[in-house]
């Protein structure tokens, strides 16, 4: 019998975070290139199939090149801890100055 699809209920997304890895991201990916920052999200938003988290960077936080970014359920302020959910590309150049509101939504496939 097949497995049912997780629900957005059951996602418990912790942690959201930024690297400086350089491959390109997979499917198949377990963990960031080389993880710089994580902290836990701002807010978490849950819909039908589609969950939507958002990361607020401070000036002091994350600073340098960000090219990479990820989501991961189940962990913990540690690098590298939870299960890497979602995994993509950037190319943001951040600096004590400023700070981001970096949004992430995510849907599910049935």
């Amino acid at each position: 019998q097949a497995s049912a699809s997780p629900a957005v209920a059951d996602l418990n997304i912790t942690h959201m975070a930024t690297g400086t890895g350089t491959a390109s991201p997979s499917q198949a990916d377990t963990a960031m290139g080389t993880e710089l920052f994580r902290k836990a999200p701002a807010s978490k938003i849950a819909g039908t199939n589609m969950f939507t988290c958002k990361l607020i960077l401070l000036p002091a936080e994350s600073n340098g090149t960000i090219t990479e970014l990820g989501v991961f359920c189940n962990g913990t302020d540690t690098s590298g801890s939870g299960t890497l959910i979602s995994h993509a590309s950037c190319n943001i150049v951040k600096t004590a100055t400023t700070k981001y509101l970096l949004t992430w939504k995510l849907t599910l496939a049935s």
